[in-house]
């Protein structure tokens, strides 16, 4: 007896793709000549969409990951100056992007800190100058005068790497 069949899929969480979940009308129905049959098969998982873990603790961003079926990585760290060091500072894909494949692969990046800057030299400059250059760095200033308007030593010393935000202290004097 001839039938129309017709092929249909969705996803299933507990059946692997390809699988055979049922027909429509279901099995030991009795059909007619050139009835539809419709078979429907397994997309797998469902895909799924990625929560936004920025500002977590490695191991719970890692578990919450992992309780939906991702895998994690992770990247080198990286600097940030709105999220706290040692937390979740990014993600990829990011929250929001389109719902991932189910065991696809998600990776984080951890905040190791401020970012980091080197510390201009700015001895032997005026102290107008010096404070406007520390202060385009990215830097703190806090001015010592002794008698006079050269800076004749810094601290941290010039070309150290510090965090954005660090207090440059400047000496000035006569040249």
């Amino acid at each position: 007896m001839p039938l129309q069949v017709a092929v249909t899929e969705r996803h299933d969480d507990a059946a692997p793709a390809g699988t055979v979940l049922g027909f429509e009308p279901p099995a030991g129905t009795p059909l007619k000549r050139d009835q539809l049959v419709k078979v429907v098969v397994s997309l797998g998982r469902a895909p799924v969409a990625i929560p936004d873990v920025v500002g977590l603790a490695p191991p719970a961003a890692v578990s919450n990951l992992e309780d939906l079926g991702f895998v994690v990585q992770r990247a080198p760290d990286g600097r940030s100056k709105d999220v706290a060091k040692g937390e979740v500072m990014g993600l990829a894909p990011a929250p929001g992007a389109d719902p991932q494949p189910y065991g696809s692969t998600v990776t984080i990046t951890v905040s190791a800190g401020l970012p980091q800057v080197k510390v201009p030299d700015v001895t032997g400059m005026p102290q107008a100058e010096a404070v406007a250059a520390l202060q385009k760095a990215g830097l703190q200033v806090e001015v010592t005068e002794f008698f006079g308007d050269l800076v004749q030593r810094q601290s941290p010393a010039a070309g150290e790497s510090v965090d954005i935000g660090t207090t440059v202290e400047v000496l000035t004097s006569f040249g």
